[in-house]
């Protein structure tokens, strides 16, 4: 990976947008960062870093919140944009940092591009720029993840030199984040659940058949002879002693319940015979009871015979009359037909007598009309008339209406016309007014220039003392917090000291305590122990060691960063200092000249508001001037031609108004008006249409009339006809009905009425005869069945039958009980047989399987001799790689003095081997740890490592090009001959195709390349950026 072009918006301290064009370096690939402390050196890597994986380069600042300018604009979103290339493809990646503006509650501004340069056109390289997808991309782009990046890339202030110093556990992190071990890790942790839970299961299952133990103890009673009882009764027994007098208990309780079915069969037996002799003499009971009840229902019967017999004679006379209701029908079906015929007859002489009576009338009002003719005639005369001068009329009403219209037309001219003489005058008015207004304020504006001036001086110097009091006050607060924090970090230190101190008598008194005579000690190798160090109880664990130095160092951390900011303030306020007192103000008493300049800016200020409001109202009062002239010239020229029109439709209206009265003078008064002709001609055509439609109703109804008159004549004479042929219908009818009362044994019509009956009623009476009769045979036929059943036979005592049956019963329940809770107990028996055979079963399994898992954790977690994982094993293969590159390196850089090896020795206390590094002095031929080489070996090793593993991954990750590095510090720990083999060592690197930058305040390093990235802090506090090519 190549930077092209950094841009970075409202980053750290620069402020607004800051391009780093890499490209300004020509054919130059090494170059120095410099600048003072605190201007954003490190801020440049933390950007391309941030570019790439969305974080820091440095551990301490991982939250991309952090990364925001302090100095930024509310309205302005921290973004970094870089442009990169790897082997022959460009890309562009674009992070914006999202933040909460003022006024808002949420969040906005998040934003993520990454595009490819094709063909000169940007071309998107993923579908969607979510962040994820980004990440993923960018990876797959670089072959490199963060951690690796930042082990071989870009090595951060204090980053690199951790894999040369730090312990096996560190150093195995550092290994599995670059190269990618975590599965094996992980293999670990599943192999440490999956025993978890295969113990958790045998303690379980162990519990489990305890349970089933226990419940041995309460399930069986206890019996003489019971093997069972004898061994739970037993302090201790096992499983197999327990099966084995179960398998006793279970033999004992299969023939018990065999027995006592034998003996509940028997009682079911005899049970059941009894139940069925009391049955039988119940049922005969019944019969008997039965036999008396038909008896009595029989007897009952017998009392109702002449009631029934008396309804039977009803019935038949009923029923004869029944045939002879179709001759009554007929009868009253003639009487029926002779009285409507009569009311019809009424009817039609009522209605002819209507006709004569409207026959008369019509006569009567025919005669009136027919007089009216010579009335008619003069109407239509008078109509014509009328029409003859309609044409005349609407000429005449149009020639009005033109007339009224000019009237109009004048007299709109004339009210324009004063409107207009009106507005002059109060325009000119206004015109006056407005002079009066402008001369004065024209007068005061001429003296704001020289009072704005005076004022922005005064701004400028007041700001300057505010920004000058305020960083003196945050001068101060930081010095408070640095004081306060480093009594903190003296309380946390001497604590931890003390804790340590504690720690480490603890573990000598702990190897004293297993020492023994003639053993070696673990630390000196003697075997004779005159001393042995005091035991002590309260000894601290390794876990609230680590908690305290963990403190300890936060709290150094927050000491060092205030103390540095309380340094950088300081360097501020000085500059401020000078600033302010080259404005001839006395810091001593910087308040009381404060308050003095703002109560002068003030009273000039209310003064310049004063005249620019004025100066406002100028600007509106002249446009408001100009306006009025416009209007005055265009008003003027509307009342001329206003004027104009005046006369012309005045004279217009003279000459048409004359013409008009001549016309008018040839017409009659009530005729002049065409609506009032109109109304007339109406009127005379209404009164003619009356007088026709009167005339043509008479002549229709007297002729309607005459015929109505002869139709109800004819209808009468044929009515009469019809009435006397029915009533002869009638007599005929009536002989015949007498004739068949006579024969069916009627004497008369109402000895018939009274023998009729409803056919429903007469169905009813039918029905209760023949149910009579009915029951009669079925009584009598069922008592002569039951006499010949019963016939031989007597009642029987069912109490004592009945007493019998519940004894017997009750020996049953009582048997059937018994054989129930012997089979239960076998039931259970067998279960709990079952169950502890299985339990014991799971158990050896289980604990087999727990075995295996227990073995193969402890190999795979490196719980041996040598205290190596899995993991850690196949990292020794990478870190021997490491240091056989890096020794490359490291031979020129120290003469040929110092070689890397991994150290075989095993860590002290448990703690995990095999990672640590040692050191091999050629000159003494020692090996001794790397934390005793000096600060300038300690960095010249530690680049070298980080350069050998920038080689192996490049071969380990193929296709991987690692075409830049980046160096935060370390140089100023170097000597002269050493910075010297440094500077060669990056010039090589340079020259096979790599760009190097090197942040460095040292000034021989800085003089010895051909570029400086040059970082200036201003004095608003904020940073810009300048290249600067020898």
């Amino acid at each position: 990976m190549k930077p092209i072009k950094l841009t970075m918006t409202a980053f750290g301290p620069y402020k607004h947008t800051e391009v780093v064009d890499f490209n300004q370096l020509e054919h130059h690939r090494l170059f120095v960062i410099s600048g003072s402390t605190g201007a954003g050196k490190t801020t440049i890597f933390d950007a391309i870093c941030f570019a790439l994986f969305g974080e820091a380069s440095g551990e301490e600042r991982h939250e991309a919140k952090m990364l925001r300018s302090h100095f930024a604009d509310d309205d302005v979103h921290t973004a970094v944009e870089l442009e990169f290339q790897i082997h022959s493809r460009k890309y562009r990646v674009l992070r914006q940092i999202p933040h909460v503006k003022e006024g808002n509650k949420t969040a906005t501004g998040e934003r993520y591009e990454l595009y490819e340069y094709k063909d000169g056109e940007e071309s998107p390289c993923v579908e969607r720029f979510k962040v994820t997808d980004v990440n993923q991309k960018i990876e797959a782009i670089l072959g490199l993840t963060k951690d690796q990046f930042s082990q071989i890339v870009m090595l951060p202030q204090g980053e690199f030199r951790k894999l040369l110093t730090s312990e096996t556990e560190n150093k195995e992190e550092i290994l599995r984040r670059i190269f990618k071990t975590h599965s094996y890790k992980q293999i670990a942790e599943k192999l440490r659940e999956k025993k978890k839970a295969i113990q958790t299961t045998f303690e379980a299952q162990v519990r489990e058949r305890e349970i089933y133990m226990n419940q041995l103890k309460g399930l069986l009673p206890e019996r003489d002879g019971s093997e069972l009882i004898a061994i739970l009764s037993e302090e201790h027994y096992n499983t197999h002693q327990v099966l084995t007098a179960l398998n006793s208990e279970i033999s004992f309780y299969e023939k018990e319940a065999a027995r006592q079915l034998e003996v509940l069969n028997e009682a079911d037996q005899a049970y059941h015979t009894a139940y069925e002799i009391y049955h039988t003499a119940k049922a005969i009971n019944d019969r008997f009871i039965l036999l008396d009840e038909k008896r009595k229902h029989q007897e009952e019967l017998l009392q109702k015979e002449d009631i029934i017999k008396e309804k039977e004679q009803n019935l038949k006379l009923a029923e004869l009359a029944a045939n002879l209701e179709i001759y009554e029908k007929s009868t009253n079906d003639a009487k029926n037909d002779v009285i409507a015929k009569e009311n019809i007859l009424t009817k039609a002489k009522a209605a002819k007598a209507h006709a004569e009576k409207a026959l008369h009338e019509a006569k009567a009002a025919y005669e009136i009309e027919e007089k009216k003719e010579e009335q008619r005639e003069q109407l239509a005369k008078e109509l014509n008339r009328l029409k003859e001068f309609l044409p005349i009329v609407e000429e005449l009403d149009k020639k009005q209406k033109s007339v009224r219209k000019l009237e109009r037309e004048r007299d709109k001219f004339f009210i324009q016309l004063n409107g207009l003489i009106k507005q002059l005058q109060d325009e000119q008015q206004q015109k006056i007014e407005l002079m009066n207004q402008i001369r004065p304020l024209e007068q005061s504006v001429e003296l704001l220039p020289e009072k704005t001036d005076t004022l922005t001086k005064l701004r400028e110097q007041s700001k300057g003392i505010t920004t000058y009091i305020n960083k003196r006050e945050e001068t101060k607060a930081a010095y408070n917090e640095a004081k306060a924090l480093f009594e903190t970090f003296n309380i946390t230190k001497s604590s931890f000291d003390f804790l340590e101190k504690r720690w480490i008598e603890g573990q000598a008194s702990f190897l004293a305590l297993h020492l023994e005579a003639g053993s070696p000690c673990p630390v000196c190798g003697s075997t004779e122990h005159p001393e042995k160090a005091a035991h002590h109880t309260d000894i601290p664990t390794k876990e609230e060691l680590d908690y305290k130095k963990q403190e300890k160092e936060e709290a150094e951390n927050l000491y060092i960063a205030a103390k540095s900011k309380y340094e950088t303030l300081k360097d501020q306020l000085q500059k401020l200092k000078e600033e302010v007192e080259n404005e001839n103000f006395n810091t001593d008493n910087i308040h009381e000249q404060y308050e003095n300049l703002v109560a002068r800016g003030k009273k000039l200020k209310k003064e310049v508001d004063q005249i620019q409001k004025g100066q406002e109202h100028l600007k509106k009062l002249k446009a408001v001037l100009e306006d009025l002239e416009k209007q005055l010239e265009q008003r003027t020229e509307q009342k001329a031609e206003t004027e104009q029109s005046y006369h012309d439709a005045k004279s217009t209206y003279t000459t048409e108004a004359a013409l008009l009265n001549q016309a008018v003078e040839k017409i009659p008064n009530e005729l002049q008006s065409l609506d009032k002709l109109h109304g007339k001609i109406q009127q005379v055509e209404q009164q003619q249409k009356n007088f026709e439609q009167k005339w043509k109703e008479a002549q229709e109804r007297y002729q309607k009339a005459s015929e109505t008159l002869l139709t109800m004549t004819a209808n009468e004479d044929h009515v009469v006809n019809d009435l006397t042929e029915i009533k002869r219908k009638l007599e005929q009818i009536k002989a015949v009905f007498s004739d068949q009362l006579q024969k069916v044994g009627f004497s008369n019509e109402q000895s018939y009425n009274d023998a009729k009956m409803e056919k429903s009623l007469r169905q009813t009476l039918k029905e209760e005869v023949d149910h009579y009769y009915k029951r009669m045979s079925t009584t009598a036929e069922f008592i002569k069945e039951l006499e010949n059943e019963l016939s031989g036979k007597e009642h029987r005592n069912l109490e004592q039958l009945q007493e019998t049956v519940t004894m017997l019963k009750e020996k049953v329940e009582e048997a059937k009980e018994a054989s129930q809770q012997t089979k239960h107990y076998y039931q259970e028996a067998e279960k709990l047989k079952q169950h502890l055979h299985d339990a014991g079963e799971s158990l050896k399994d289980i604990e087999k399987e727990l075995q295996v898992m227990d073995d193969l954790y402890n190999v795979v977690r490196g719980d041996n001799p040598k205290k190596i994982s899995f993991e850690r094993y196949l990292q020794i293969e990478f870190l021997e790689q490491i240091i056989l590159a890096a020794n490359e390196r490291l031979k020129q850089l120290s003469n040929g003095q110092y070689y890397l090896i991994r150290s075989t020795r095993r860590e002290k206390h448990g703690k995990q081997s095999g990672l640590g590094l040692d050191v091999y002095d050629a000159y003494t031929g020692q090996i001794r740890d790397v934390k005793s080489l000096s600060g300038g070996e300690k960095f010249n090793a530690s680049l070298c490592l980080a350069l050998g593993m920038a080689d192996v991954i490049q071969s380990f990750e193929g296709g991987i090009s690692i075409e830049t590095m980046f160096i935060d510090e370390g140089f100023g720990s170097l000597d002269e001959e050493s910075l010297h083999k440094a500077i060669d060592t990056l010039v090589e690197l340079q020259q096979s195709g790599r760009m190097i930058g090197v942040i460095s305040h040292v000034q021989e390093l800085k003089q010895a390349m051909p570029a400086i990235l040059d970082v200036q802090k201003t004095q608003e506090g904020y940073s810009r950026t300048r290249f600067i090519v020898k």
